[in-house]
């Protein structure tokens, strides 16, 4: 949708794809994608209209765990996200863009979700 407002347009082609975060500078958006019913994480350079996205971490070993609510960080250098990698319990993490340093940060047995930078 424009700044100013007025008509919003479809940006991105999945059917479910949710959860946008921009980046601080506009010009990334990473966003949640529904892929066999698990979320995984993809972003797309503003400037592409949503045509060309990438996966986070489609590869290795973090490319099986789910990520949903991914949120950037300011620099761009890391992504909070909400995970369940044994398929129970979810945690709040954190990495670094391109998947590495990896770290849940909770570990309460209630569902933890909603990541957020401190401002």
């Amino acid at each position: 949708m424009p700044e100013q407002g007025g008509s919003s347009k479809r940006f991105t082609r999945g059917t479910e794809d949710t959860h946008p975060d921009w980046s601080h500078d506009g010009t990334l958006i990473l966003y949640e994608e529904g892929v066999g019913g698990v979320p995984r994480l993809s972003a797309t350079a503003y400037e592409s209209q949503g045509l060309i996205s990438n996966r986070v971490c489609a590869s290795g070993e973090l490319a099986g765990y789910p990520m949903a609510e991914g949120r950037l960080s300011q620099d761009r250098n890391w992504i909070a996200l909400e995970t369940w990698p044994t398929g129970a319990n979810h945690e709040i993490a954190v990495m670094t863009i391109n998947c590495t340093n990896f770290r849940i940060l909770t570990g309460d047995p209630s569902l933890d979700f909603d990541p957020a930078w401190r401002p």
